[in-house]
């Protein structure tokens, strides 16, 4: 995820997965929407291309549109495990930047995670997916695929390959952005639930 800076006290300018810069912004309070209106008239002005909000209800005046948000889910032990091959080193940013692009809510890439371990699916002789793991923090991060292959089945196979790498008898994390609903339920026929939700927003300028 890349380091976002302030752009006014409640929202942040970032990028997206495909380099595009994007306002982001938390809402806590619908009487934060007033303040909302006004970002979006200055962000008409700036060369951004679009305005993701988390939580909070949105006045259908200023015409957001609803995505599926953040969702974190747990289970109590890893779902089956699934052998998946390692992407080389080099190919892990550019995979992830096709694979989440367009994605809501997901950052450009960085540079490789030395503390992380990397899963991807290769089909056809490319590699077409990709899924993070952290092994001390238990922790998997919601799989990219790219955007014309992307199926619920493609993305619980890469969280069964990140998860085979975690011992059997403890729980594990599952962190997800605009995630689409017969995804997440394809990540609760492998056990998990979800323990927090926020609504997410889009508006593209």
């Amino acid at each position: 995820m890349s380091d976002p800076h302030r752009f006014r006290r409640e929202a942040m300018v970032s990028r997206a997965a495909d380099g595009s810069p994007v306002i982001v912004l938390h809402l806590t309070n619908p009487s934060e929407n007033t303040d909302l209106e006004q970002l979006v008239d200055e962000a008409r002005s700036m060369n951004v291309r679009a305005i993701w909000v988390f939580g909070g209800s949105i006045d259908p005046a200023l015409r957001f549109v609803p995505t599926a948000g953040y969702v974190r889910l747990e289970a109590p032990v890893p779902p089956a495990p699934l052998l998946l091959p390692a992407p080389p080193s080099e190919c892990i940013r550019d995979l992830q930047t096709t694979c989440f692009a367009g994605v809501w809510g997901r950052y450009e890439a960085v540079s490789r995670d030395p503390a992380s371990r990397y899963v991807g699916l290769h089909e056809k002789g490319r590699w077409i997916g990709i899924c993070q793991l952290d092994l001390i923090e238990r922790w998997i991060d919601g799989p990219g695929v790219h955007p014309t292959l992307r199926t619920p089945n493609r993305s619980a196979q890469l969280v069964r390959g990140a998860a085979a790498y975690l011992p059997r008898n403890r729980p594990v994390t599952l962190e997800t952005w605009g995630e689409s609903a017969q995804t997440l339920e394809a990540y609760r026929a492998l056990g998990f639930e979800a323990v927090e939700r926020l609504p997410g927003w889009e508006l593209r300028l």
